[in-house]
């Protein structure tokens, strides 16, 4: 078989990456093989940024251009979000003087929640969710390790967003070594993203320990069917129906597919930083209590998990 082609940069085909921690970093490494990628800091030491990948092939190391957040500078004509769910619309509001009528901005947050709030506020410009199963971690701030391959969805999120160019963001990712598909109801892929997440990331913050070990412990065996089954009721009422029974079946899955990953919740309760909690199971109540319905057990890990909070 020959090597596929890749296909040429059009002009102006750059990304700008707010947020390079563990996945932003990974696609600003990936991308830049193939076009003009910056970051973007709040406060920068330096002008550029030398970010360092390990994955099962080998480590690469790509130096890309840092530009801080709020200076003035050139128009940014496509932009991915790659912050915390609580940063997401702070950030992009530092950058706003620099977006063009037809920027297309690229959501890649944790939970739910956010990505509506950055919807209503910026309707005007062609707005898109990435959601991903990719893994990737931080050996230190500039060192990122491609932990597990995974898969990446893309979607639009308001009417001035195209499928169409969601299949060419895809087509770019997967050529950059990152496999994507576009899909015309990534709302659907981040509510089940957000039940994995509701039934994985609390219980390996609260018992201090890797995906896998959880089915060791009495206090998740215990509370996953309910958890499910609160899980189910609310994508169920949201339009996407589903089991409590399927919900644990893929729970289980991911466990036994990631067992030796530290969640991304864990990582931040170990780093004494803010977690995702009010994104992912917090947002699981409140969608829960609009609907009349309670969700007990969600509401419990909530508050457990903001009590390891620093």
């Amino acid at each position: 078989m020959g090597h596929l082609a890749m296909t040429q940069p059009t002009p102006h085909e750059d990304w700008h990456i707010l947020g390079a921690g563990a996945l932003g970093g990974l696609w600003a490494v990936r991308l830049s093989q193939l076009m003009p990628v910056y970051l973007l800091a709040r406060n920068p030491t330096s002008p550029s940024r030398a970010l360092h990948l390990q994955d099962q092939q080998g480590s690469q190391s790509r130096t890309l251009p840092v530009e801080p957040i709020n200076a003035p500078g050139a128009p940014i004509r496509q932009l991915l979000v790659a912050t915390k769910s609580y940063d997401a619309l702070p950030a992009l509001q530092a950058v706003s003087h620099r977006l063009l009528p037809n920027t297309a901005i690229y959501l890649m947050q944790n939970g739910l929640g956010s990505q509506e709030a950055v919807v209503r506020q910026y309707s005007r410009y062609p707005i898109y969710a990435v959601t991903t199963t990719e893994g990737a971690n931080r050996r230190s701030p500039d060192e990122i390790i491609h932990a597990g391959r995974g898969q990446s969805w893309i979607g639009p999120l308001n009417e001035r967003a195209s499928l169409a160019r969601a299949n060419v963001t895809a087509c770019r990712f997967r050529e950059a070594g990152l496999e994507s598909q576009a899909t015309p109801d990534i709302r659907h892929r981040l509510w089940l993203k957000l039940a994995i997440n509701c039934a994985i990331n609390p219980f390996t913050a609260v018992l201090n320990c890797p995906n896998g070990e959880l089915i060791h412990y009495a206090f998740f065996n215990e509370r996953l069917p309910a958890l499910c089954e609160e899980v189910a009721q609310a994508m169920s009422l949201a339009g996407y129906p589903t089991t409590a029974t399927a919900l644990q079946t893929q729970v289980q899955e991911v466990i036994s597919g990631t067992a030796a990953n530290i969640s991304s919740m864990l990582q931040d309760i170990r780093a004494g930083r803010r977690t995702e909690i009010d994104a992912i199971n917090g947002y699981l109540v409140q969608f829960s209590q609009a609907q009349g319905l309670q969700a007990p057990i969600n509401e419990d890990l909530v508050q457990r998990v903001l009590a390891l909070h620093p």
